[in-house]
């Protein structure tokens, strides 16, 4: 028990890549029947992938290798159109800001990633890992490098001064940090907002595979919800059930409406109150100590062990950032 006394990249390249590479092994298969004159298929002629005996004629050999490159283009073309009907609607713009700086950050992280999680040797990573992050156009502007293992930080100054910091924060990687910065800061007393979507509507959060929200957070964007000035509607779509533990937000004075079991409807900010309350799973329980954390009064959470299961020393780890809260027998 614990007691609380808070795009992707288009696949176009790609799929044009295999379907050239399906052409020129189309292209190569007619070829090399049309080579083996009357040997047979088998044998060591050279010749795959046809379907037909090395003993036929020229002419026979020429139409299947047509046939062959016919078969590899209308592959590609099936390829392409399939990439097309994946692509994302609208026009790809650049981020704000200085391109060099942000490839700079992506080539910090990538560089504390190898030599921190990898092990890799920091002069061998930087010449041969990330370019995708980090082209190399811009990595020959980074004038000086330092790899502070004490701290597990890389850092990157480029020759207009500009520095660019990645830290390995545990289990959670290595992490840019921003301009200027050598750790993350929250600041404190943020008024949390909901931005509507275009024309005022009500906007919508829905979970999915990566790179879409992901559904382990749905349940603590619930709670989040309640504390933010607007309304909003959440849509789990992956997984049954993980709304169902809105109704303890709502004993605790959450404006919440369930539509459906994937569905629901928050709005803020409210004032919650301390409950009793029993944690179902890892995320509903996650979720209602921060509720705990926001609301006037104590908060009785049964089931931590529920918590536990994906959130070690959670007490410990909150008590670190000023929460009153501490761990009872029952």
């Amino acid at each position: 028990m614990i007691r609380v006394h808070r795009r992707p990249l288009r696949p176009i390249a790609a799929v044009l890549a295999l379907g050239l590479l399906g052409a020129a092994c189309g292209s190569s298969t007619a070829g090399g029947s049309r080579a083996t004159g009357g040997s047979s298929a088998t044998g060591g002629s050279g010749t795959f992938g046809t379907g037909v005996s090395g003993t036929g004629t020229a002419e026979e050999l020429g139409k299947a290798g047509h046939l062959a490159g016919a078969a590899a283009a209308e592959r590609r073309r099936a390829l392409i159109a399939r990439a097309d009907s994946l692509q994302l609607p609208g026009s790809w713009t650049s981020p704000p800001g200085d391109p060099l700086a942000h490839h700079t950050a992506g080539f910090a992280t990538t560089l504390c990633a190898a030599v921190f999680i990898t092990g890799l040797d920091p002069q061998d990573a930087a010449a041969n890992v990330g370019f995708f992050t980090g082209p190399l156009e811009f990595r020959r502007q980074v004038k000086d490098t330092v790899v502070d293992r004490a701290t597990r930080t890389v850092r990157l100054t480029l020759v207009n001064g500009v520095t660019r910091v990645a830290r390995q924060y545990g289990s959670q990687g290595c992490v840019p940090l921003p301009i200027g910065e050598d750790s993350v800061h929250v600041p404190s007393r943020q008024q949390l907002v909901v931005q509507d979507d275009l024309g005022g509507m009500v906007p919508k959060l829905e979970d999915g595979p990566w790179p879409a929200f992901p559904s382990d957070l749905t349940s603590i964007a619930v709670t989040v919800a309640t504390q933010a000035f607007g309304t909003v509607l959440m849509f789990e779509k992956m997984f049954e059930n993980r709304l169902f533990f809105t109704d303890k937000l709502v004993s605790m004075g959450a404006r919440i409406i369930l539509c459906d079991p994937h569905r629901a409807v928050v709005t803020g900010p409210a004032q919650l109150v301390g409950q009793r309350m029993e944690s179902p799973d890892i995320r509903a329980g996650m979720s209602m100590l921060l509720a705990a954390l926001a609301a006037e009064g104590q908060s009785t959470i049964g089931a931590a062990h529920q918590i536990d299961k994906g959130y070690e020393r959670i007490d410990e780890r909150l008590r670190t950032l000023g929460a009153s809260i501490e761990r009872v027998d029952t």
